[in-house]
């Protein structure tokens, strides 16, 4: 599957204020300053080139790094590939499995009301959660900003704890039923995809208002996910 964005998301991008597009780099600038790219044991002083350079290091929101992993809910096997943030140490020799030094790293709004923690708590850590917990990332490392883009503390959350954190509150989200969901959406299309042809696509759409999910075949005709060089080997 490939996300595509939706006319209406292509249009509040386009439309952006200079103000969310700050707020979008923050986030950017946050990850940068929070990795290295050479081994940690290197750097043995606060003045190591690799620190300083960061403060002024130009953002590049196109490296990234890739993993893919396999993943169960119920019946159903996926196969998914995710961007990961960076590891807590050095990557392991070839043979040797990352996914427990993986983090994600996030930033979110200093919380100075109540108001403020419930909806992190309702919007924001299930969307952490969901990120992290399919791909299997353990920890995730959230700089907390004020206004002006400035951090002011971090705190670590560890995904497997994160759905005690929001248990039994009211109006809060429940992550077996967002597991349950997933796991009885895939059931679902594996009914509805029924055709046997690589090159075959579909697109699969949660309408507005968002009480259901349409699934529409596309063709034949060269639009599907996986790329010719891939379908010449099968």
């Amino acid at each position: 599957m490939n996300e595509h964005l939706t006319s209406r998301r292509k249009a509040e991008i386009d439309n952006a204020t200079p103000r969310h597009k700050l707020m979008t780099y923050w986030g950017y600038k946050f990850e940068n300053l929070c990795t290295v790219s050479v081994q940690p044991s290197e750097i043995t002083s606060s003045d190591h080139p690799e620190l300083l350079s960061r403060k002024s290091s130009v953002v590049n929101n196109n490296v990234q790094y890739c993993s893919v992993a396999k993943a169960a809910l119920g019946k159903n096997k996926i196969i998914i590939g995710a961007e990961v943030d960076c590891l807590s140490d050095v990557k392991p020799e070839k043979g040797g499995n990352p996914i427990d030094k993986y983090i994600e790293l996030k930033t979110s709004k200093v919380m100075t009301r109540d108001k403020d923690k419930i909806n992190f708590e309702k919007y924001k850590l299930i969307k952490y959660w969901t990120q992290s917990f399919l791909i299997g990332i353990p920890r995730i490392i959230v700089g907390f900003r004020d206004d002006n883009g400035f951090v002011k503390h971090l705190k670590e959350y560890k995904t497997l704890e994160i759905p005690r954190m929001v248990r039994g509150k009211r109006n809060m989200w429940d992550a077996n039923v967002c597991l349950n969901f997933a796991n009885n959406f895939l059931s679902w299309l594996r009914t509805v995809i029924v055709e046997d042809d690589p090159r075959a696509s579909y697109l699969i759409r949660f309408k507005e208002p968002f009480r259901e999910i349409e699934v529409i075949f596309m063709g034949c005709n060269g639009t599907a996910a996986v790329n010719e060089r891939f379908l010449g080997v099968l």
